[in-house]
């Protein structure tokens, strides 16, 4: 499985839940029309595409692309780094 998470993946998953792509990366997922609802929308889609399990908790504490990408890709690196 990829194991990775990069901001252009996680821009398609607020792009697709949101059904518009005409967001700044930097904004917040919940000012630009996200809810709860979308937000499980779109943890489901990043953890099925980085093959890991993510909460939605995540998105709720760094809910813009550039936040969310690097906020992943730190537990997904901390998981692999685990023995």
């Amino acid at each position: 499985m990829k194991h990775s998470c990069d901001p252009e993946s996680v821009r398609a998953a607020f792009a697709a839940a949101l059904g518009r792509d005409d967001f700044i990366d930097e904004e917040s997922f919940f000012r630009v029309g996200g809810h709860s609802l979308l937000a499980v929308r779109v943890m489901k889609s990043i953890s099925a595409a980085v093959g890991a399990r993510l909460p939605v908790k995540l998105l709720f504490d760094h809910p813009s692309v550039v936040e969310l990408s690097q906020a992943i890709q730190d537990r997904l690196s901390a998981a692999g780094a685990r023995p």
